[in-house]
Parts: C-alpha cells; structure tokens; sequence
C-alpha cells in the first residue's frame, strides 16, 4: 500500500451533524435498547472505547447509544477514493494498516486523543466476529492507553442471528477501566501489555455475556 497521509484525517463538522441523524437512524431500523448509560463519562475526552466488533456499521451503533463524540479506528481498505474516502474521513474514522503495526495510524490516534475534543473508538479484536462472540484483543489498544495514560470504557454489542431490519439488538456500557488499575508502566513492556489486554477483553466478554 502507499503511504497514507494522515493530515487528510481530522476532526471534522460534518460529524457533528452525522451523529444525531445516525441517531434516529438506528432507533428507527433496529430495536436498540441501551444498559449502563450511568456509566458513560460526561465527554469522551481522552477516554478510549473499546467494544467487540459485529458489522461495519457498529460504530454507528456506539455513536447512537453513547451520545459522545468518537473517532475510530478503521481498516485501511474503506479508504477509497471518492465517496467512501469523503463519507469516512468525514465521519472522523483513522485508517489502520491490519498487516503490520501501523506506527503512523497508532501516532495519529494519540494526537486525536491527546487533542481532546473526541474520544478514540477501537475493536481490539482487529476484525469482526464470525461466531458473533467476542474474540482475542490485539495489543493496540494497550499500546495507546499506555501512551496516553487513557481510560477504558468497555461496551458490548448483542444480537441473536442475523441483522436484519427491527432487529433486536443491545448495546450495554460498562464501568470506566482508569488507567491505574490497567498495570501498564511508562514504558514498553509485553507482559504489562499482554495483562492489560486480557482484563479488557474480559471486561467486554462479561457485558456481552448477559445478553439482551
């Protein structure tokens, strides 16, 4: 792949307008139902959201249910030119290389935590469940709150079979994770990095675990 230039990547209005529309969006297709909303912090700032990852349009999922303002992180590969590059940039979204450590995907994602205006979404699986249940985490997300001295918040997304229209469909919010009590030093460190992850996952798996 050629070198992606991350200064077309950035905060933008559009985002602005796009999540109260998505909003509506999602509570008309699917029979959201939200748990744990008196777990969300008042913004997103420098906090990273960490979920387990069903469809594409799960982020859209986690804008409606949680009401804050992110920026994912998104596979490379949805970073066509002309609309899909419009509509994703303009969504907020950081494209990621999946085949390597992308040193200036994970540079970019600090500077838009380290920003403040939104918070950071991430799937620490890497990619989406074929079983529909939450998988192993990647260490990216470890490697961030390390850097950043971020927070957790762990959420999961559950349904039954199929998406499909009116589907019913639960997007449950836990408590914030602070950084402290995630173990991870000032510096790098792969058993520090490996114990962080896993506590995440857990975290996630326990929410999904409970179902509808």
């Amino acid at each position: 792949m050629q070198v992606f230039d991350y200064t077309r990547t950035k905060p933008y209005k559009a985002y602005d307008i796009l999540l109260p529309i998505g909003k509506v969006l999602m509570h008309t297709a699917f029979r959201l139902k939200i748990v744990g909303r008196e777990n969300l912090p008042k913004d997103a700032s420098g906090v990273i959201l960490c979920c387990n990852h069903l469809h594409s349009i799960d982020p859209v999922f986690l804008g409606a249910a949680t009401g804050l303002r992110w920026r994912f992180i998104a596979k490379r590969e949805l970073f066509k030119d002309g609309f899909l590059f419009w509509f994703f940039t303009h969504c907020n979204a950081i494209p990621v290389d999946r085949e390597k450590i992308d040193r200036a995907a994970l540079d970019c994602a600090v500077a838009a935590l380290e920003e403040g205006s939104y918070g950071l979404g991430i799937f620490p699986e890497g990619t989406r469940s074929e079983n529909g249940e939450p998988g192993e985490g990647k260490h990216g997300v470890a490697m961030l709150a390390r850097r950043c001295k971020a927070d957790i918040l762990p959420c999961s997304i559950y349904h039954e079979g199929d998406l499909g229209f009116r589907k019913r469909l639960t997007v449950r919010v836990g408590e914030v994770i602070p950084f402290a009590e995630l173990g991870l030093g000032d510096a790098p460190n792969a058993r520090q990095t490996r114990a962080a992850t896993a506590a995440v996952m857990q975290a996630i798996h326990a929410l999904w675990a409970k179902g509808y």
